[in-house]
Order: structure tokens, then C-alpha cells, then sequence
């Protein structure tokens, strides 16, 4: 690895901890896409906070793909169609809104544990918190035997 290189993954892992750890930002989304374009690096989050119990996703909780351009979008819906099988896809676009990203598991249709997406690999058990997500259900009714869902959102807090 280059030393620019390492400068510039040092400088988007300080970026990332003032943006979710401290709430603020020092340059604006596009500016910290540019830099995550130049190292071509898959990063989400960052390390668990250690004020919380850091626990692992035993499937890595990661990030969607950004794309930047009419071209990356075309090789999106190429890919689908394929993957699909199909050459019929139905497009839904929402504006970006930023939350917590967080999953709820249950266990037997019983809400059980709460976690943040942390790094990806590990997150924060913020079991307490999630539990009062109104419209969050704490059970599943429909969910029989030794079953585990995992359902992952974000929680977006009105101002």
C-alpha cells in the first residue's frame, strides 16, 4: 500500500469516527465519497462504541453499493436483470435519509436483542433502545419452533 494511500484511509477512518461517534461532520457526503472512491475501499460504520457490549454478526451487517453516475446505474439494472433472470424490473427511488442502522432479532417470534451495524462485523447490543421503537413488533405471531428472524432497518429520529 501506498503512503497516500494509508493517508487517505487514516483520514476516512477519522472522518467516520466523528460522524458516528461525535454526530458532525467536517466535510460534506460527497466530499467523504470522493475520498472512499480513491482507496476503492468497503468501509460502514465504525469499531463498537465501548460504552455498549460489543457483539458479532454472524452474517457481516454491510452498506449498499453507491453509484455516481447514469453509467454505474445502467450496470446496476444490467446486473439485476441478469441475476433476476428477467428482463422486466419494477424501480423504486426514495430520497437518502440517514438513520442508525440496526437489527432486531427474534427467537421463536419473540423479540430477543437489538444491535447497531458498528463496523460491520461487530455491533452494539442496544437491546433497550430498539425495544421502544414504536411499530417495532415484539413478536411475531406467525413465527413457530426454533426459528431465528433477523429483520435490519434504520430508526430515524424526528427533529
Amino acid at each position: 500500500m501506498t503512503e497516500n494511500t494509508l493517508k487517505l484511509q487514516e483520514e476516512i477512518k477519522r472522518h467516520n469516527e466523528l460522524y458516528y461517534r461525535e454526530n458532525r461532520q467536517e466535510i460534506t457526503d460527497a466530499e467523504y465519497d470522493e475520498l472512499v472512491k480513491k482507496v476503492d475501499i468497503q468501509t460502514v460504520g465504525t469499531a463498537p462504541d465501548d460504552r455498549f457490549s460489543k457483539v458479532q454478526h454472524i452474517v457481516p451487517m454491510l452498506s449498499l453499493n453507491k453509484v455516481y453516475s447514469q453509467e454505474d446505474i445502467e450496470e446496476f439494472i444490467a446486473k439485476s436483470r441478469e441475476l433476476l433472470n428477467t428482463d422486466e424490473l419494477k424501480i423504486m427511488c426514495e430520497l437518502k435519509i440517514d438513520g442508525l442502522s440496526f437489527t432486531a432479532i427474534y427467537e421463536d417470534g419473540m423479540f430477543i436483542k437489538g444491535l447497531t451495524r458498528g463496523d460491520g462485523h461487530y455491533g452494539e447490543d442496544v437491546t433497550k433502545n430498539v425495544a421502544t421503537i414504536e411499530g417495532l413488533p415484539k413478536v411475531l405471531p406467525d413465527v413457530k419452533g426454533r426459528l431465528e428472524v433477523k429483520i435490519q432497518g434504520q430508526s430515524i429520529t424526528k427533529l
